[in-house]
């Protein structure tokens, strides 16, 4: 009884090559991507404290393409920082809306008008401010682009 194997070309090999080199190219963009974006949230967090008074609180609506009523905070408030008084409508560092109500109404609760609270500014550009340094959980995505990382590389 013969066995037969198949012979390879020499095309097999490459065109392996280049799948998963696809792969590793596409991973390490998107972690890039994702990177970048993280550090670009994360900075807040290393900006200095100042104190800062709310000036009015409410909940703005909106109602984009789609037709989804979002809420979203509208915070006004007053701060000084290096001897000059800027105001900033910016609650957060990230974008915070949301279908519920309730929850934003529960956000609006702890910035009554006329409160004083810390607020966090930009020091290369004293005018941004933020009242909360929320965690970008964009970090947690990272986990998809490593899997073809892993893929692409462990195939090369």
């Amino acid at each position: 009884m013969q066995i037969r194997t198949r012979q390879r070309t020499t095309a097999e090999p490459r065109a392996l090559v280049l799948f998963f080199a696809i792969f590793l190219l596409f991973g390490l963009g998107f972690s890039l991507l994702i990177v970048g974006q993280f550090f670009r949230d994360i900075r807040p967090y290393f900006w200095p404290r100042a104190g800062a008074i709310i000036l009015s609180s409410g909940i703005a609506e909106s109602n984009p393409a789609n037709g989804a009523l979002r809420f979203s905070p509208d915070i006004l408030f007053q701060y000084r920082y290096q001897g000059t008084t800027y105001q900033s409508n910016r609650p957060a560092n990230l974008e915070i809306s949301s279908h519920d109500y309730t929850a934003i109404r529960v956000f609006c609760l702890r910035y009554p008008a006329g409160a004083t609270v810390d607020c966090f500014v930009n020091p290369e550009n004293p005018a941004q401010a933020v009242l909360e340094r929320r965690f970008p959980w964009i970090v947690f995505v990272l986990v998809l682009p490593v899997i073809f990382i892993v893929i692409g590389g462990g195939g090369i």
